[in-house]
């Protein structure tokens, strides 16, 4: 087994949105040569290993792993280049000019348009189609509709169907349902994944995970992220969530006309 102080990953210039991936990772740093991209990164051991069971490591690890057409070495001290699982070396580390990863990578966000936390300005988009993380065939578990529709469906409901699902509404009359299986609604319906919520048929580009997403996004523990068109996000805190019940719901219904 190769000792290496240190670990280098390539990827081509055309693969470079995936790196985004690696942003949650301090002491990383980026260089640049011809038609590639070159991250190493500053740890005392090497952290490629799946053997290395410091959290930190094993996180970045699994982070290496979803880059797609990435080369990964182990740089010995001599500046040689060594596969990652092999033995001998390759090639030769060229000579580059490095800088923190983190300000190397420029990301843009779409502004936040209801209430909730406000999020950091990302260069990510929502587009039709699938992906390698999701697919448009994921069952629906939100839908975003008119309360007083979810009122009167609420009305005629059985308590076993609605035992399933939690509502959280604003003074604007929206209702936003979660769950499954979901009341027959006229609305938005949305496919969740983690706590990030999207519009069924669509997912992100580039394609990072969504636990990465997510910590980029800046999202709260336990709250909803909700994704709702290429320019907006939304974030509903868990403690805006009630379960469905009759009484809730009619007491919810007061509240809003009493405000409204």
């Amino acid at each position: 087994m190769i000792q290496a102080q240190r670990w280098i990953v390539r990827v081509p210039k055309q693969d470079g949105a995936a790196l985004v991936e690696l942003l949650p990772y301090p002491d990383l740093q980026l260089a640049t040569d011809g038609d590639w991209f070159w991250v190493r990164g500053q740890f005392a051991s090497e952290p490629c290993e799946e053997s290395d069971n410091t959290e930190p490591n094993k996180r970045l690890h699994v982070s290496l792993s979803r880059l797609l057409n990435a080369d990964r070495f182990y740089l010995l001290h001599e500046g040689q280049l060594v596969p990652f699982r092999q033995v001998v070396p390759v090639a030769e580390m060229p000579n580059l000019v490095w800088e923190p990863f983190a300000s190397a990578v420029q990301l843009q966000f779409p502004l936040p348009s209801l209430v909730g936390s406000p999020f950091q300005p990302v260069a990510l988009k929502l587009v039709r189609g699938t992906s390698r993380f999701h697919t448009y065939r994921r069952q629906a578990e939100l839908v975003v509709s008119e309360f007083e529709k979810f009122h009167g469906w609420v009305e005629h409901a059985s308590e076993l169907r609605m035992a399933k699902l939690q509502f959280a509404c604003n003074n604007d009359g929206q209702v936003a349902v979660r769950g499954f299986p979901l009341p027959p609604l006229m609305g938005r319906w949305y496919s969740i994944f983690d706590s990030l919520a999207i519009p069924q048929g669509w997912h992100w580009e580039p394609a990072v995970s969504s636990e990465t997403l997510l910590e980029l996004l800046g999202s709260q523990p336990g709250s909803l992220t909700i994704w709702s068109d290429p320019h907006h996000l939304q974030e509903i805190h868990a403690k805006s969530f009630l379960d469905v019940t009759r009484s809730s719901v009619r007491a919810t219904r007061r509240s809003l006309k009493l405000n409204g």
